[in-house]
């Protein structure tokens, strides 16, 4: 039994390692979020032209993530992950000097670099978690790595107002610095790389990089289905996500404070319970990818009984709605990870990973869609959205559940 509780611990500290090595990038949107309006004094733009900082991160880092899943195929991840960390780091200083000169153009490109090197970071991961932990235990690693990157979705509003109430805001750029310094020095000594030498890909015709969609998505039946099913999931959730924080002030009369803490019982209950449902994903995966399809209704239903003022109900509903995300994410990303054989891991998992955020941009065009002319939205058009993000849960379900046998992970998937 000691020996085991060693082991687990040891593991536990490994899959935390790995996922520091993102959660600088994760912090860093969050917290340039906060000072759009400083960023627009300093370089003498509007702030609306401000928030091309977003367009050109996401951009950049969800295409990136169809080349370098391939890339990270033909390398050892251990070194595709730090120099993901390394070309961070690099961005950081850059950003640090574009400020410095106070040229905007070269502060975007300097946050198109971030967005590479974060996709670099992530399609490594995704293959160092396939090589260096058992089937058996895939689950509550991602349960582990969710509950990590809430941390810091949970922190970073803290920490970036702190930076930008007692410094200038250029320094949210040497904290992401100092932190991915950090993480690529416990990557660098830490995380072993033995295990996969066997699994990189042995394709080594360079155009052949540029084949970005995986041949998996034409071919393998359950990695159809669970990119097809991601991408509904992540529609409806970044519809809610994307409006909500505005919503809680303008339709349910909350005032910035409240809504910070509501915002927070999501990331919260995420860090709790991600853990207890990876372990739950990886004994009936089938089962939680059902449960985490249906059970966000509930959530989205208190919102729609919520009324001004209804702290109750709209905690309950966060609650609930991160709840959902921790059963349903573990499940869904070991499915479409152990679907595929390990030497496509990342490629595989890099377009996995690019629905996710594609699903965003939808969202987004979604959002306007439904929106006044003059980009206002009103208590109708809230409450219209709500029962459309029903209706895609439902019909998430129902395609599931009468799919679910390509839920389950076979073993000749498990081969290479």
């Amino acid at each position: 039994m000691k020996h085991k509780i060693t082991e687990d611990n040891k593991d536990l500290l490994l899959i935390i390692i790995i996922s520091v090595g993102v959660i600088a990038g994760v912090m860093s949107s969050s917290m340039i979020n906060l000072v759009m309006d400083k960023i627009s004094v300093t370089f003498l733009t509007s702030l609306s032209t401000s928030f091309w900082r977003n367009t050109i991160f996401f951009t950049f880092f969800s295409v990136s993530l169809l080349f370098f899943g391939k890339v990270v195929d033909r390398n050892p991840a251990k070194k595709m992950y730090l120099i993901g960390i390394g070309i961070f780091i690099l961005s950081c200083v850059f950003s640090l000097i574009s400020i410095l000169l106070k040229s905007f153009y070269f502060f975007l490109v300097t946050q198109a670099l971030q967005g590479i090197a974060d996709a670099i970071i992530v399609s490594a991961q995704m293959k160092l978690i396939r090589n260096i932990f058992p089937e058996n235990k895939i689950g509550w690693t991602f349960g582990i790595f969710a509950a990590t990157l809430s941390s810091s979705t949970l922190i970073s509003p803290v920490v970036g107002a702190f930076i930008t109430r007692y410094a200038h805001w250029s320094f949210i750029f040497v904290f992401q610095l100092v932190l991915a310094l950090f993480s690529f020095i416990l990557g660098l000594k830490y995380i072993d790389e033995v295990k996969e030498i066997n699994y990189l890909k042995k394709e080594r015709r360079f155009f052949s990089l540029f084949q970005f969609f995986p041949e998996e998505i034409f071919t393998n039946k359950k990695y159809i289905f669970s990119c097809l099913r991601i991408f509904c999931l992540f529609f409806a959730s970044n519809i809610f996500w994307m409006l909500a924080p505005s919503m809680l002030q303008v339709i349910y009369k909350l005032d910035l404070m409240t809504s910070a803490i509501i915002i927070s019982a999501n990331s919260l209950s995420v860090i709790l319970l991600a853990k207890k449902f990876g372990v739950l994903s990886d004994k009936d995966p089938v089962k939680c990818i059902l449960i985490g399809s249906i059970s966000p209704i509930l959530g989205i239903l208190f919102m729609l009984l919520a009324k001004p003022n209804s702290v109750f109900l709209i905690i309950l509903a966060y609650i609930v709605l991160g709840i959902s995300g921790a059963i349903s994410m573990s499940a869904s990303n070991k499915v479409a990870m152990l679907s595929v054989k390990k030497e496509n891991t990342g490629q595989c998992m890099g377009f996995f990973q690019f629905l996710q955020f594609s699903s965003g941009a939808v969202a987004a065009s979604f959002i306007s869609l439904m929106s006044h002319r003059d980009g206002s939205m009103d208590y109708s058009n809230w409450q219209f959205i709500l029962y459309v993000i029903i209706l895609i849960y439902i019909g998430t379900f129902i395609f599931s559940y009468f799919n679910r046998e390509n839920f389950k992970i076979s073993q000749e998937n498990l081969q290479s």
